[in-house]
């Protein structure tokens, strides 16, 4: 028995033997195939970048055919019926094709021997690898592109205009504007490249429409003149007059939309000769000095008074120190650059416009609205009070003994009240006070003048007319700021 058992167990070796020899040989098939599947300098078989078949191409070769494949075109932006174009390779957008070829050319390479030789075998008998072939997207680099569209595409609204002559009235209409919206274009054009498999693109341009602050609907309500008002200047001032015409020509064109308050100074501005001026003769603490900007009142007080008989409130006014001769006592406003102003607002639903013009002497204000809502205002004013001027006598030694002469013949004083009447409505519009300055009157207290008996009662009477000539020429106002 113990013999029969080792001679089966001397046979076992053998079969092993030949079993060992048999999987040797074809495991050193395996390798021979393989190391002969293997020993290429191409990329392996069945290896695919983004579905193009790659198989057995050089790195060179498989660059080549993905350059021919896969390019950025360019990106279109359009408005209306104009469109913009960027070549996105330009800027800085390509595929990232050699990171892919070298993903493609290290399957099979980048393990051990066993392992690589296993993938190669595997890819040889159908089994395929896909690579994804990734992009490069610099969207910063598109900035300056748009930039550029929508300094083309963006415009401004264009506000309604009026303009009226001898009460007819003409209204330019309002446009809208537009503005790019740059970040909702941004996101639209990185969502259309992104989707888009051939990378040429065509985006609409999103626009936002910017309305005007005045349209056209609403000047439509401007239809005639509601008030008017004309006072008259001498043009033989030809200083003065020059302020007015230009004082009234700065005014001129004033829109004020429902609830808007203007200042006269803030559509006039300075009153220099930088801003046009000439000097003529203003009222300063109380008499006539020359200075730059004479007659600008007398269009403030023009325009006053037209504001007045068209309704409109006034949020801020001051009377002169003494009264004018252009318009009625209580009826002035004056202005200058560092003291009073004069204000006033729309209280009506409806905007109204303001035209002002000077000419060959007479200063002219007109309020234009809606005739048929506009308030019908009658003014007027009553002085209360009257305060003569005093007499202040100066002695003066230069002047002969005897002999007076008017250096100012003074101002008398007044009070007024200034009242106005809508829809037989009394209300009161102001309480003014106008100061008296005294009658000045120099007496001559030198040497008596000695003259031929014969002459003098020739020389009393001249004297008496010169002093007539220069009451009279004194008396005469100079024309005031």
């Amino acid at each position: 028995m113990k013999e029969r058992k080792k001679v089966k167990k001397r046979s076992v070796f053998p079969k092993i033997a030949i079993v060992f020899a048999v999987v040797l040989m074809i495991f050193s098939g395996v390798v021979v195939y393989a190391n002969t599947l293997m020993n290429t300098g191409n990329i392996y078989n069945n290896v695919f970048i983004n579905g193009v078949n790659v198989s057995n191409l050089s790195v060179n070769e498989a660059k080549s055919l993905l350059e021919n494949n896969f390019k950025f075109g360019t990106l279109t932006l359009t408005n209306e019926d104009k469109q913009w174009v960027q070549g996105l390779s330009d800027v800085g957008f390509s595929y990232d094709i050699d990171t892919a070829v070298e993903k493609a050319y290290e399957i099979g390479r980048k393990g051990n021997f066993l392992t690589n030789a296993i993938k190669v075998i595997t890819l040889n008998s159908g089994v395929e690898e896909f690579i994804e072939l990734e992009t490069k997207e610099d969207y910063t680099k598109l900035d300056e592109f748009y930039n550029k569209v929508a300094s083309e595409v963006n415009t401004n609204p264009i506000n309604a205009t009026v303009s009226a002559d001898g009460g007819s009235v003409s209204i330019i209409p309002s446009q809208n504007g537009y503005v790019v919206d740059i970040e909702k274009l941004k996101a639209d054009v990185e969502n259309a490249v992104k989707s888009s498999e051939e990378k040429t693109v065509k985006v609409a341009i999103p626009v936002a429409v910017k309305e005007p602050s005045v349209k056209t609907e609403e000047l439509s309500s401007i239809n005639g003149i509601i008030a008017s008002y004309t006072s008259k200047y001498s043009t033989r001032e030809s200083e003065r007059s020059f302020n007015v015409a230009l004082a009234a020509q700065k005014l001129n064109g004033q829109l004020l939309m429902p609830g808007e308050e203007v200042s006269f100074l803030g559509v006039l501005g300075d009153v220099s000769t930088s801003n046009g001026f000439r000097a003529a003769k203003i009222i300063v603490n109380n008499e006539y000095q020359d200075g730059v900007g004479g007659g600008v009142c007398q269009v403030s007080s023009t325009l006053y008074n037209a504001l007045l008989l068209g309704g409109m409130d006034i949020t801020q006014r001051t009377n002169h120190s003494f009264p004018i001769g252009y318009v009625p006592i209580g009826r002035d406003a004056t202005v200058a650059t560092s003291g009073p102003d004069l204000k006033y607002k729309n209280s009506y639903p409806f905007p109204v416009y303001i035209k002002t013009y000077a000419d060959s002497g007479v200063m002219v204000a007109q309020i234009y609205g809606d005739t048929t809502r506009s308030k019908h205002v009658d003014i007027y004013s009553e002085v209360t009070s009257t305060v003569e001027p005093t007499l202040v006598y100066k002695n003066d030694p230069n002047l002969p003994k005897g002999k007076e002469e008017i250096e100012d013949p003074g101002h008398t004083g007044y009070t007024s009240v200034t009242y106005k009447m809508v829809d037989g409505q009394k209300t009161v519009i102001s309480k003014d006070r106008y100061t008296m300055t005294p009658k000045i009157i120099r007496t001559g207290t030198g040497p008596e003048e000695v003259k031929p008996a014969e002459d003098a009662a020739k020389t009393t009477t001249v004297n008496n007319v010169n002093a007539q000539q220069n009451s009279n020429e004194t008396q005469e106002e100079p024309s005031i700021f």
